[in-house]
Protein backbone atom coordinates (compact mmCIF):
# COMPACT_ATOMS: atom_id res chain seq x y z
CA UNK A 1 0.00 0.00 0.00
CA UNK A 2 1.31 3.43 -0.89
CA UNK A 3 2.29 5.59 2.06
CA UNK A 4 0.51 8.90 2.65
CA UNK A 5 3.39 10.96 1.35
CA UNK A 6 3.34 9.13 -1.97
CA UNK A 7 -0.41 9.67 -2.30
CA UNK A 8 0.04 13.33 -1.44
CA UNK A 9 2.68 13.89 -4.08
CA UNK A 10 0.71 12.06 -6.77
CA UNK A 11 -2.41 14.10 -5.98
CA UNK A 12 -0.70 17.42 -6.74
CA UNK A 13 -1.16 18.81 -10.23
CA UNK A 14 1.95 20.79 -11.27
CA UNK A 15 5.42 20.11 -11.18
CA UNK A 16 3.47 19.37 -9.30
CA UNK A 17 1.86 15.56 -9.53
CA UNK A 18 3.12 15.45 -13.00
CA UNK A 19 3.48 11.70 -12.72
CA UNK A 20 -0.16 11.49 -13.71
CA UNK A 21 -1.50 11.08 -17.24
CA UNK A 22 -1.69 13.95 -19.71
CA UNK A 23 -4.97 15.80 -19.28
CA UNK A 24 -4.81 15.79 -15.46
CA UNK A 25 -2.74 18.94 -15.64
CA UNK A 26 -3.20 21.98 -17.87
CA UNK A 27 -0.77 21.85 -20.81
CA UNK A 28 -0.04 24.56 -23.35
CA UNK A 29 1.87 24.32 -26.63
CA UNK A 30 3.02 27.91 -26.09
CA UNK A 31 4.68 29.61 -23.16
CA UNK A 32 2.51 31.46 -20.66
CA UNK A 33 4.67 34.60 -20.42
CA UNK A 34 6.21 37.35 -22.52
CA UNK A 35 9.74 38.65 -22.03
CA UNK A 36 8.28 41.84 -20.58
CA UNK A 37 6.39 39.94 -17.89
CA UNK A 38 9.40 37.97 -16.62
CA UNK A 39 10.43 38.82 -13.07
CA UNK A 40 13.50 37.90 -11.00
CA UNK A 41 12.76 35.80 -7.93
CA UNK A 42 16.03 35.32 -6.03
CA UNK A 43 14.16 34.26 -2.88
CA UNK A 44 13.19 31.01 -4.61
CA UNK A 45 16.80 29.83 -4.79
CA UNK A 46 17.82 27.09 -2.40
CA UNK A 47 16.82 23.66 -1.16
CA UNK A 48 13.12 23.16 -0.42
CA UNK A 49 11.69 20.12 1.36
CA UNK A 50 8.31 18.81 0.08
CA UNK A 51 6.04 18.41 3.10
CA UNK A 52 2.65 17.04 4.04
CA UNK A 53 -0.04 19.66 4.51
CA UNK A 54 -1.12 17.90 7.70
CA UNK A 55 1.47 18.28 10.49
CA UNK A 56 0.66 14.94 12.11
CA UNK A 57 0.95 13.08 8.81
CA UNK A 58 4.26 14.83 8.14
CA UNK A 59 5.62 13.59 11.46
CA UNK A 60 4.31 10.06 10.84
CA UNK A 61 6.08 9.98 7.47
CA UNK A 62 9.39 11.51 8.54
CA UNK A 63 11.37 8.48 7.32
CA UNK A 64 9.61 8.56 3.93
CA UNK A 65 10.47 12.15 3.05
CA UNK A 66 11.42 12.96 -0.51
CA UNK A 67 14.89 14.42 -1.08
CA UNK A 68 14.87 18.23 -1.07
CA UNK A 69 14.10 19.88 -4.39
CA UNK A 70 16.80 22.30 -5.54
CA UNK A 71 15.46 25.59 -6.92
CA UNK A 72 17.32 28.21 -8.95
CA UNK A 73 15.69 31.03 -10.90
CA UNK A 74 15.69 28.95 -14.09
CA UNK A 75 15.62 25.31 -12.92
CA UNK A 76 14.08 22.91 -10.43
CA UNK A 77 15.81 19.63 -9.67
CA UNK A 78 12.80 17.47 -8.79
CA UNK A 79 12.67 14.09 -7.04
CA UNK A 80 9.81 11.61 -7.03
CA UNK A 81 8.91 9.07 -4.34
CA UNK A 82 11.45 6.65 -5.83
CA UNK A 83 14.12 9.37 -5.48
CA UNK A 84 14.55 9.61 -9.27
CA UNK A 85 15.80 13.08 -10.24
CA UNK A 86 14.82 15.18 -13.27
CA UNK A 87 15.34 18.85 -14.14
CA UNK A 88 12.59 21.28 -15.10
CA UNK A 89 13.16 24.65 -16.82
CA UNK A 90 11.40 27.46 -14.96
CA UNK A 91 10.54 31.03 -15.91
CA UNK A 92 8.98 33.24 -13.23
CA UNK A 93 6.72 36.07 -14.33
CA UNK A 94 4.33 38.54 -12.77
CA UNK A 95 0.79 39.48 -13.75
CA UNK A 96 -0.70 42.21 -11.59
CA UNK A 97 0.11 41.27 -7.99
CA UNK A 98 0.41 37.55 -8.73
CA UNK A 99 3.57 35.59 -9.52
CA UNK A 100 3.49 32.48 -11.72
CA UNK A 101 6.02 29.96 -12.99
CA UNK A 102 6.14 28.47 -16.49
CA UNK A 103 7.57 24.93 -16.45
CA UNK A 104 8.96 22.90 -19.34
CA UNK A 105 11.32 19.91 -19.68
CA UNK A 106 15.07 20.44 -19.70
CA UNK A 107 17.04 18.46 -22.28
CA UNK A 108 18.04 15.09 -20.90
CA UNK A 109 21.67 14.43 -20.01
CA UNK A 110 21.88 10.94 -21.46
CA UNK A 111 25.10 10.14 -19.64
CA UNK A 112 23.78 11.05 -16.20
CA UNK A 113 20.08 10.31 -16.53
CA UNK A 114 19.41 6.61 -17.03
CA UNK A 115 15.75 7.20 -16.16
CA UNK A 116 13.46 10.16 -15.53
CA UNK A 117 10.61 10.85 -13.16
CA UNK A 118 6.98 11.70 -13.77
CA UNK A 119 7.49 15.44 -13.31
CA UNK A 120 9.79 15.50 -16.35
CA UNK A 121 7.63 13.07 -18.35
CA UNK A 122 4.60 15.35 -18.02
CA UNK A 123 6.37 17.78 -20.37
CA UNK A 124 7.68 15.17 -22.81
CA UNK A 125 5.86 16.77 -25.76
CA UNK A 126 7.66 20.06 -25.08
CA UNK A 127 4.52 21.53 -23.58
CA UNK A 128 4.43 24.23 -20.93
CA UNK A 129 2.69 23.90 -17.59
CA UNK A 130 1.82 26.63 -15.12
CA UNK A 131 1.74 27.15 -11.37
CA UNK A 132 0.88 30.12 -9.23
CA UNK A 133 3.70 30.88 -6.80
CA UNK A 134 3.03 31.79 -3.18
CA UNK A 135 6.30 32.48 -1.39
CA UNK A 136 6.36 33.74 2.16
CA UNK A 137 9.13 33.35 4.69
CA UNK A 138 10.15 29.71 4.89
CA UNK A 139 7.09 28.33 3.04
CA UNK A 140 6.61 27.92 -0.71
CA UNK A 141 3.41 26.83 -2.45
CA UNK A 142 3.15 25.91 -6.12
CA UNK A 143 -0.52 25.94 -7.12
CA UNK A 144 -1.49 24.53 -10.54
CA UNK A 145 -4.50 25.57 -12.58
CA UNK A 146 -7.60 23.52 -11.85
CA UNK A 147 -8.05 21.75 -15.24
CA UNK A 148 -11.76 21.05 -14.73
CA UNK A 149 -12.51 24.66 -13.85
CA UNK A 150 -10.52 25.93 -16.83
CA UNK A 151 -12.25 23.51 -19.22
CA UNK A 152 -15.61 24.67 -17.85
CA UNK A 153 -14.67 28.31 -18.44
CA UNK A 154 -13.64 27.54 -22.01
CA UNK A 155 -16.86 25.62 -22.67
CA UNK A 156 -19.00 28.41 -21.21
CA UNK A 157 -17.03 31.00 -23.20
CA UNK A 158 -16.00 32.84 -20.05
CA UNK A 159 -12.56 33.28 -21.58
CA UNK A 160 -11.04 33.38 -25.06
CA UNK A 161 -8.39 30.71 -24.67
CA UNK A 162 -8.03 28.33 -27.61
CA UNK A 163 -7.78 24.59 -27.13
CA UNK A 164 -8.05 21.29 -28.98
CA UNK A 165 -9.05 17.86 -27.74
CA UNK A 166 -6.10 15.51 -27.60
CA UNK A 167 -6.24 12.59 -30.00
CA UNK A 168 -7.37 9.35 -28.45
CA UNK A 169 -8.82 11.02 -25.39
CA UNK A 170 -12.21 9.94 -24.13
CA UNK A 171 -12.56 13.01 -21.94
CA UNK A 172 -13.91 16.39 -23.00
CA UNK A 173 -11.70 17.94 -20.32
CA UNK A 174 -8.51 16.48 -21.80
CA UNK A 175 -7.57 19.64 -23.66
CA UNK A 176 -4.32 20.89 -25.15
CA UNK A 177 -4.22 24.68 -25.06
CA UNK A 178 -2.86 26.51 -28.10
CA UNK A 179 -3.27 30.16 -27.11
CA UNK A 180 -0.26 32.45 -27.28
CA UNK A 181 1.49 34.26 -24.41
CA UNK A 182 -0.48 37.50 -24.87
CA UNK A 183 -3.77 35.62 -24.52
CA UNK A 184 -2.54 33.81 -21.41
CA UNK A 185 -1.39 37.06 -19.79
CA UNK A 186 -4.77 38.65 -20.49
CA UNK A 187 -6.47 35.63 -18.94
CA UNK A 188 -4.22 35.64 -15.87
CA UNK A 189 -4.67 39.37 -15.39
CA UNK A 190 -8.41 38.77 -15.08
CA UNK A 191 -8.49 35.41 -13.28
CA UNK A 192 -5.08 35.04 -11.61
CA UNK A 193 -6.53 35.60 -8.14
CA UNK A 194 -9.48 33.22 -8.64
CA UNK A 195 -9.38 30.73 -5.76
CA UNK A 196 -11.41 28.13 -7.66
CA UNK A 197 -9.04 28.28 -10.61
CA UNK A 198 -5.98 28.09 -8.34
CA UNK A 199 -7.14 25.90 -5.46
CA UNK A 200 -4.77 25.95 -2.51
CA UNK A 201 -5.63 22.37 -1.55
CA UNK A 202 -3.99 21.25 -4.82
CA UNK A 203 -0.72 22.97 -3.94
CA UNK A 204 2.62 21.28 -3.54
CA UNK A 205 3.98 22.70 -0.30
CA UNK A 206 7.65 23.15 0.58
CA UNK A 207 9.61 24.27 3.63
CA UNK A 208 12.97 25.93 3.05
CA UNK A 209 16.00 24.16 4.47
CA UNK A 210 18.54 26.26 6.33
Amino acid sequence: MENKLSRFVKSCLCLVAMAILAGCIVQSLNKFYTNESKTPLPAICGDWQPVEKNAKEAKDNEKDKLPPWKFTEDNIATYDEDKVASNIITVYFKVGENIFVDCSPRELDKEKNKCVNGYWLSCIRQVHTLCKVELGGEELKLIPINPDKLAEMVENKECELKSVEQAGSGSTNDLLYVSGPAEWLKFLEKFGADKELFKSNNALVFKKLK
